[in-house]
């Protein structure tokens, strides 16, 4: 498909280091699609774990990613983005193995705390280092193809996770654990690609802490993270519970959750390959303010109906909505700041977002366990209102119009 640019500026196509960049996020995403968009918390279920632990340990991992995101900022600066992320890529197989063989309370906790940490660092590096290989005209198209390639990894490890456990002649909880084990191989030999990257570290300049002081003191950039910030919460409230929500209250098997999910990658992979374009035809700020608005309805008919086909229809457009604003929201955030502190406001968007995902991710498993399944949906629903309002905010308000006019914002 072409994105809608001449194909003379797609001067990524021909760089290796860009492909070698996207094998990386596909392997590395594999794991992740199994463990926390499908697996894990079926797996704790069947080993006895009650939903209040499972969300603790999800929320764990998550408070990980946010409070680990700043010292991985610093990690870049001091060792280069692609050693930075090869680190992270270590740290997060170690605790996905963590994850499987420990039995303790305390020593799943500390595996997720392992895999969040590992996990901020590929996380807040990744967007920064694929934007300094490209540059203003290609970085949306740069950004959408990460986007895609990161959407069928998730396609195929959520249709894996699903399969694969059915397939083995074990109990429930052993077939998971194998296929999971698997994964965490895939995940820990992903950071090969990535040797093939030239490595870059920071350069004299601004100090991070005058950067971080910078981005604080910018209402427009105030406004971006009061948007994430919202967009956590409300994603920490549904999404680690999905798999958990149909299973048990609906009556669906792995098989059928693992297909629902794994069809929403493809409705995102689609979404994400008109995103270049529609960036050309309108403006970043109205494609993700769309896609967010849009997805509230969606989501609150996931609470409204018992048939399985009706709530898998409804996930698949809310999801693909959801994702589909990643590129562009990315490319925004990537235009706001200096080459030099994307790797800074990353961290502190990431903080923020995973901080507010992982409470909300374990009062999500407080309010199933004690209220209702239905309840964080509608919560969510509130907060996705709220983010829109704060990313309007940003742009339309009269501080936050000082937009440069060469960028597509």
């Amino acid at each position: 498909m072409k994105f809608g640019i001449k194909s003379s500026s797609l001067r990524y196509k021909a760089n290796k280091q860009i492909y070698m960049f996207l094998f990386y996020t596909f392997l590395s995403n594999l794991a992740l699609a199994a463990f926390f968009n499908v697996l894990l918390s079926i797996y704790y279920k069947t080993l006895g774990f009650q939903e209040d632990f499972i969300g603790n340990v999800i929320a764990l991992r998550t408070l990980l990613v946010g409070l680990g995101s700043i010292p991985a900022s610093m990690l870049a600066y001091k060792l280069g983005r692609r050693n930075a992320i090869i680190i992270g890529i270590i740290l997060s197989g170690i605790g996905y193995m963590g994850l499987l063989l420990f039995g303790e309370h305390y020593a799943i906790l500390a595996s997720a705390a392992i895999n969040g940490f590992g996990t901020a660092i590929s996380f807040v590096n990744d967007a920064p280092l694929l934007s300094e290989n490209s540059d203003d005209e290609t970085r949306i198209d740069a950004l959408s193809l990460n986007f895609i390639s990161v959407n069928m990894a998730f396609i195929l490890g959520s249709y894996l996770a699903g399969r694969l456990p059915d397939l083995m002649k074990y109990t429930e909880a052993i077939s998971i654990k194998y296929t999971l084990m698997a994964f965490t191989v895939v995940q820990l030999v992903s950071f090969i690609p990535l040797l093939k990257l030239v490595n870059k570290k920071g350069t004299k300049g601004r100090t991070m802490i005058g950067s971080y002081t910078a981005i604080f003191r910018t209402k427009k950039l105030r406004y971006i993270l009061y948007y994430n910030t919202f967009i956590g919460i409300g994603s920490g409230l549904v999404i680690p519970f999905f798999s958990l929500y149909v299973v048990n209250k609906l009556s669906v098997g792995t098989s059928e959750t693992g297909f629902i999910l794994a069809c929403s990658q493809i409705a995102t992979i689609v979404g994400s390959a008109f995103i270049p374009y529609l960036s050309r035809r309108f403006s970043n700020v109205a494609i993700v303010l769309f896609c967010v608005v849009l997805s509230v309805p969606f989501l609150l008919s996931i609470t409204v109906s018992g048939s399985i086909l009706i709530v898998g229809l409804c996930f698949f457009v809310r999801y693909a909505l959801m994702n589909m604003s990643t590129p562009a929201s990315q490319a925004i955030t990537m235009e706001l700041v200096s080459e030099e502190e994307r790797s800074t406001f990353n961290s502190v968007i990431y903080f923020l977002s995973y901080i507010a995902k992982g409470v909300s991710t374990s009062a999500a498993g407080f309010i199933m366990k004690y209220a209702s399944y239905d309840l964080p949906y509608y919560i969510a629903a509130a907060l996705y209102g709220m983010a829109a309002l704060a990313f309007a905010g940003a742009f339309f308000l009269p501080a936050g119009r000082n937009i440069d006019s060469s960028t597509n914002l």
